[in-house]
């Protein structure tokens, strides 16, 4: 596996160990997750395998990074997962309707 496939094996891990942020590892599991992005971002083809990641089954995962994406990059395909998933009856619909709501309202940053 390349480089660029160990840092999304990573982040995904650390995204679902973190889970509902109820963890007392919560802010280890964050800061993993953003080192890995932040290596993504400067390997060459980090940020295409990050993106994929949009289509990623569980729901955890490709709500942190449509956050990160619509935030960032004002990705449109960002947007319509963050709105699949906020029709969710689960704590990932629920902030994917922050995360919106703060879009919508032009205060979105970008979590990492």
């Amino acid at each position: 596996m390349e480089i660029a496939g160990r840092y999304i094996d990573t982040f995904c891990n650390a995204a679902i160990d973190k889970g509902d942020g109820t963890s007392d590892r919560d802010h280890e599991f964050y800061d993993l997750m953003k080192l890995m992005y932040l290596k993504l971002e400067k390997h060459p083809s980090g940020l295409k395998a990050f993106s994929q990641l949009l289509e990623h089954k569980n729901s955890i995962i490709s709500s942190w990074v449509a956050s990160q994406l619509l935030a960032k990059y004002d990705n449109k395909m960002a947007q319509s997962v963050l709105e699949r998933i906020s029709k969710e009856d689960s704590f990932e619909g629920f902030s994917a309707e922050i995360v919106l709501k703060e879009y919508k309202s032009g205060n979105l940053e970008p979590p990492f």
